[in-house]
């Protein structure tokens, strides 16, 4: 079982409701992003996501990243792959054409 799973009655850990450091596997990925398993992989081999550890033969992804992944997706005017930050038209540092 991935690390964030605890026995039934064992109490939770308070940290594992910061999404930043819950973990999930591909198929958790798929419940929260509300897309199916065959969509996340597609994102990982395109470069919109990437697994941050295994756990056995297990890719696991930080939670934060899939709801990252999944706004951007949504959004098409979201930033490309890869990037920190979109820089927008409408941005007063955008160059514009001078008539």
């Amino acid at each position: 079982m991935p690390p964030h799973f605890f026995r039934r009655g064992a109490k939770a850990d308070p940290a594992l409701a910061d999404p930043s450091r819950r973990l999930l596997t591909t198929a958790e990925a798929a419940e929260v992003a509300q897309v199916s398993p065959a969509c996340i992989r597609q994102w990982v081999r395109r470069g919109y996501l990437r697994p941050v550890a295994r756990y056995g033969k297990r890719n696991l992804y930080r939670e934060d990243h899939v709801l990252r992944a999944e706004r951007d997706r949504r959004n098409p005017g979201g930033p490309p792959p890869g990037t920190g930050s979109a820089r927008h038209a409408t941005s007063p540092d955008w160059p514009t054409a001078e008539r």
